[in-house]
């Protein structure tokens, strides 16, 4: 039972709620993950607070409110600029990882960049393993050979800190750099290599995830049934948890390219684009299209 959080509360108890938060999002609880997430940001010490408003900013990120989610980051701006933080770090990682979802992958790496410069001053191991773990996500996109061939070493890191669940979101990348240089073979073993991992930590977003790269195999495989099956299957989970509106609308579009129909995706999709909020929309929709149309010509 979730103790009742008052400004006096220790901050033993806090960490302790930070860390049942994570796995509720993780499991895909993200509106009640949120709510504590808020109370901490309220009532937390500052270091704490200001990581719990990270979390919960993450979170309004996923569900596609992008120009509430760079307010927030604009605000945490003003309150590091003059300080060398890990927590200074992991804002320039959570806006890689919002132009990240906004398709915008040259900028979300070079964010991902400057996180990695202020994680590397501060040799903070799990965070350094953890933005190798967003570059090799981003370079399946930019530049497939040397995503796959960097991988290697993401897994290392991530091995040596104990972190299955980034082991995972690795393979998946993996998959779909293997996916764009028509290494079938490849794709579907790391695709394999994925899935346990994710299952057992119960990461509910990184297997949906999982499935929409399996989904582009079997449609460049020729199984359109089975692609269907699996892109559906992830949009429900991204559905049930609202989030992920811009993956939705690629996924809508990829079928589409392909001539296969799913009422349910189309649907959800229309839905998707009413929840992104995000002033520059058109030229995010243009970015969407052009993401959708290369991930159906693999």
């Amino acid at each position: 039972m979730t103790p009742e959080i008052t400004p006096t509360t220790t901050d033993l108890v806090f960490l302790e709620l930070m860390e049942e938060m994570h796995a509720l999002r993780v499991s895909g609880e993200k509106d009640k993950a949120t709510q504590t997430y808020e109370t901490l940001w309220q009532c937390g010490t500052n270091a704490i607070s200001l990581e719990a408003l990270l979390w919960a900013a993450d979170i309004v990120m996923l569900r596609g409110k992008f120009d509430e989610v760079l307010a927030i980051c604009g605000h945490l701006e003003e309150m590091f600029i003059d300080e060398c933080t890990d927590l200074q770090g992991d804002l320039y990682r959570f806006k890689g990882l919002i132009y990240r979802f906004m398709f915008d992958f040259r900028t979300s790496a070079a964010m991902f960049e400057e996180a990695k410069a202020f994680y590397l001053h501060k040799k903070t191991p799990s965070k350094i393993a953890d933005i190798a773990t967003n570059h090799i996500e981003i370079l399946a996109h930019l530049d497939p050979k040397t995503a796959i061939n960097q991988a290697p070493k993401a897994l290392r890191l991530q091995k040596e800190v104990g972190c299955n669940l980034e082991q995972g979101k690795i393979h998946t990348a993996v998959a779909l750099a293997h996916l764009q240089l028509g290494n079938l073979d490849e794709t579907q073993a790391s695709i394999e290599q994925a899935i346990p991992v994710l299952e057992a930590d119960n990461y509910t977003d990184g297997l949906a995830r999982a499935n929409i790269v399996g989904g582009l195999l079997s449609l460049r495989r020729g199984d359109t049934a089975l692609a269907i099956q699996m892109i559906e299957s992830a949009v429900k989970e991204f559905t049930r948890q609202n989030i992920y509106p811009t993956l939705i609308m690629a996924c809508d579009l990829v079928l589409r390219h392909h001539g296969a129909q799913s009422p349910l995706v189309c649907d959800a999709a229309q839905q998707a684009e009413v929840a992104i909020v995000y002033q520059d929309k058109d030229p995010l929709l243009r970015r969407i299209i052009k993401v959708a149309t290369y991930l159906a010509s693999f």
